[in-house]
């Protein structure tokens, strides 16, 4: 009898061949759907892109851009700086610690915002701790010199700046303690020139165009500013008035002219202070210095700097001096005085002048108040 086989079946197989062909339909379906959404959601940024049109959003840190024409937000109008306020503070009341506290506070109730002090004098001799080599070799430092550190100090903590006033080249200590940087008699090496006999007291002046009296003059003006100092006013910055200056010799060589040397000479001096944080501004006396055309040489009318301040004080227009169609006499006031120089001036200075007295008062027709100079 032939032997029978089994047949087996496979339903398994067959179940599960169904359930894998359902799940890959799923799958299918389910990443046809995704591409669907892709696209659609890209098809408009991509046409745009490709037409060169972006209009998706920006990151959140960039800020919409404006038209020029768009106004937005309102800006803060930028505040203008106020002219400084300024008072002249005698060396006397800076003496020691107690009196600089007491004067720093009577400065603040009076309003002033800038203190103008008399650092060097025209006998040459410096009136703070300075740190120039060459004033202490000179002997030019004053015993009795003001800390200038505690001064800018304590004044600063009273909203008060410090400007200091300096006689420029009317300095026979540092002409005597170097010869190179005086003005020469008739331009011999090692012969001093003086302004007047030395029977009648004449004495050395430095020479602007020497480079010694500028490299000295340099160093002040540096060490005030990193000291604090704000402003940095010069008097006698001038070649000197005197009797013999036929015999005055100042070594200018290659077509150099007194003005492009005193020009050149204050523009170092500036530039200097500048770089210490410090402006630079000049004093003159109305008469003669900003009157005339030239003197010596030298039209001061035409020289720059930051702040020009003209004197038409006492002291800068004294008695006699004729200023147009003025004649300045005993009873002339000081704002006839004022306003004539004014019109003497009109359009002739390099620098705008601001007006001055030794006692700062201010003249009528200037908004900008003035330290008192003299």
């Amino acid at each position: 009898m032939a032997k029978r086989y089994k047949i087996k079946r496979y339903d398994k197989i067959y179940r599960s061949s169904n359930r894998n062909l359902i799940r890959n339909i799923a799958i299918w379906g389910a990443v046809l759907v995704v591409l669907a959404f892709v696209g659609f959601a890209a098809y408009r940024p991509l046409v745009n892109f490709l037409n060169g049109v972006y209009t998706g959003e920006k990151p959140p840190t960039s800020q919409p851009a404006q038209d020029p024409g768009q106004t937005g937000e309102e800006e803060t109008p930028p505040q203008e700086e106020k002219a400084p306020v300024y008072a002249r503070v005698s060396l006397s009341d800076l003496a020691d610690e107690a009196k600089i506290a007491e004067t720093a506070q009577r400065l603040e109730a009076a309003g002033v915002t800038r203190a103008v002090l008399p650092l060097k004098d025209s006998e040459g001799m410096v009136h703070y701790n300075t740190g120039v080599a060459t004033a202490q070799a000179a002997g030019a430092v004053a015993a009795d010199g003001i800390d200038l550190d505690r001064v800018v100090s304590a004044f600063s903590e009273k909203g008060i700046e410090v400007a200091a006033q300096l006689s420029a080249f009317k300095d026979p200590l540092v002409s005597r303690y170097d010869k190179t940087a005086a003005v020469l008699y008739k331009n011999q090496a090692g012969v001093l020139w003086l302004d007047n006999t030395a029977q009648a007291g004449g004495k050395p002046w430095l020479n602007p165009n020497a480079q010694s009296a500028q490299t000295y003059l340099k160093a002040l003006c540096a060490e005030l500013g990193q000291k604090g100092v704000k402003e940095i006013i010069l008097a006698d910055a001038t070649y000197p008035v005197a009797t013999f200056l036929k015999d005055a010799g100042y070594g200018l060589s290659g077509g150099t002219t007194a003005q492009q040397a005193l020009q050149a000479s204050l523009d170092g001096i500036a530039q200097s202070a500048k770089g210490s944080g410090a402006e630079l501004s000049l004093y003159y006396p109305a008469s003669p210095w900003m009157l005339a055309e030239q003197v010596n040489g030298v039209d001061y009318r035409a020289l720059k700097a930051d702040r020009l301040y003209v004197d038409v004080g006492e002291t800068g227009v004294p008695n006699g001096t004729k200023v147009g169609e003025l004649t300045v006499a005993a009873g002339t006031s000081r704002q006839e005085v004022a306003d004539a120089v004014r019109a003497a001036l009109e359009g002739k200075t390099a620098t705008p002048p601001l007006y001055c007295t030794p006692d700062g008062v201010s003249v009528s027709g200037q908004e900008e108040t003035v330290p008192p100079l003299s």
